[in-house]
């Protein structure tokens, strides 16, 4: 049970140290209108083209920012727990998908936007921190982590590459069609990071707890 302990103890110490970083952002961030420096440098890679091919074309841009629009994010949620349940046979897996499946946007839409009120690129909306990012995010996260209780290090190893790439295709696509900035990514990588984090944390460790109540 060792293992167990030190994993969820580095879920804890990912989801602390990824909240306090989208704090410390939401903080310096709070009240600020467009882009900052920061952000229109680490944009510039984005509109870049290599051999005269975009990074991320703006068809593929689009079609990956509708995945986070409601009910496109819906669907992929209800399949994600249902293959929980159905394939996984994992009831604890399913309920982690599902409740960070649906805190991180309504945590990103109804206590970050309003709190940091940071007014992103499109005019009247609040950008900090981009709530399609963090479902993306989240849905990536919930991959990695439901392959690691099915098939441990190697299938989290697996499932890797999947994740990051449909997290940093939604960075380049907020980005690209000037939906947020940066920094908004950034920050909703952060929020879903640590959402799903956090929540598998509390129930690994709810589910040690009824499986070994000595531990």
């Amino acid at each position: 049970m060792t293992g167990q302990r030190v994993v969820r103890r580095g879920l804890a110490l990912i989801a602390f140290a990824s909240f306090a970083v989208l704090i410390g952002l939401g903080v310096d961030l709070h009240g600020r209108r467009g882009a900052t420096r920061l952000d229109v440098r680490a944009s510039r890679p984005v509109f870049r083209r290599i051999f005269g091919i975009p990074i991320i074309p703006d068809r593929v841009a689009h079609a990956v920012l509708r995945l986070g629009d409601p009910l496109p994010y819906s669907v992929i949620a209800g399949v994600g727990v249902l293959l929980a349940l159905v394939l996984l046979r994992d009831r604890v897996g399913a309920a982690i998908a599902g409740f960070s499946l649906i805190v991180a946007p309504v945590l990103a839409e109804a206590v970050g936007k309003p709190l940091v009120d940071r007014q992103s690129v499109v005019k009247g909306t609040e950008g900090f921190p981009s709530g399609h990012t963090a479902a993306m995010t989240v849905v990536a996260a919930v991959l990695v982590v439901l392959s690691f209780r099915r098939w441990g290090p190697r299938g989290a190893a697996f499932s890797l590459p999947v994740a990051a790439a449909v997290t940093a295709g939604m960075v380049l696509s907020v980005v690209k069609l000037h939906s947020h900035v940066m920094s908004d990514a950034i920050g909703g990588v952060l929020l879903g990071t640590g959402t799903v984090a956090g929540v598998t944390a509390v129930a690994s460790s709810v589910e040690a707890a009824r499986r070994s109540p000595l531990e």
